[in-house]
């Protein structure tokens, strides 16, 4: 794997993609995020860092990691939800530019408006996976008993997403 989509694919925010491919240029730019993008999905999903319904997770796996259209703002929406407290508006905004810059206003009014639908969802994921504390995450880890539970709330939790 070529080491720029390796850095792609490695970082965790998207939005955070055109500082971190900032010296590749034209088309060997484009063609890298091409490539990262579906190995990037393909890895947040894989370690539930995107919230997403299971429906759209098997049409992934089906398309090989390459999204459609409406599954991009649905991943963007995954990540815009997670930007739920006032220390993040600005990132939350740069976000909107971004989006605005390569899409529109409307693809944008169509991401945030998916975000405060699967936001249910993040709220839930913070409260019942997120607080649970270290030790608890270590127990679960190794116990089956504890792990299969956690598997259980948070397939629950991704079927609190809609798919549409």
């Amino acid at each position: 794997m070529d080491a720029n989509v390796a850095k792609l694919v490695a970082t965790d925010k998207l939005q955070d993609w055109g500082e971190v491919a900032s010296e590749i240029k034209g088309r060997n730019r484009s063609k890298t995020f091409q490539v990262a993008a579906p190995l990037w999905i393909k890895r947040m999903v894989n370690e539930g860092k995107l919230l997403l319904n299971p429906s759209i997770i098997a049409q992934l796996r089906e398309q090989e990691w390459i999204p459609t259209e409406l599954q991009k703002q649905m991943i963007w929406a995954s990540i815009v939800c997670k930007l739920d407290s006032p220390e993040q508006r600005q990132e939350k905004a740069r976000i909107r530019s971004l989006i605005q810059k390569r899409y529109d206003n409307e693809w944008w009014e169509e991401v945030y408006e998916r975000a405060g639908r699967v936001w249910p969802a993040w709220d839930r994921y913070k409260k019942n996976i997120l607080s649970v504390g270290t030790a608890t995450a270590t127990l679960a880890a190794h116990s089956s008993v504890l792990g299969q539970a956690f598997n259980r709330e948070f397939e629950a939790i991704l079927k609190m997403v809609p798919a549409l």
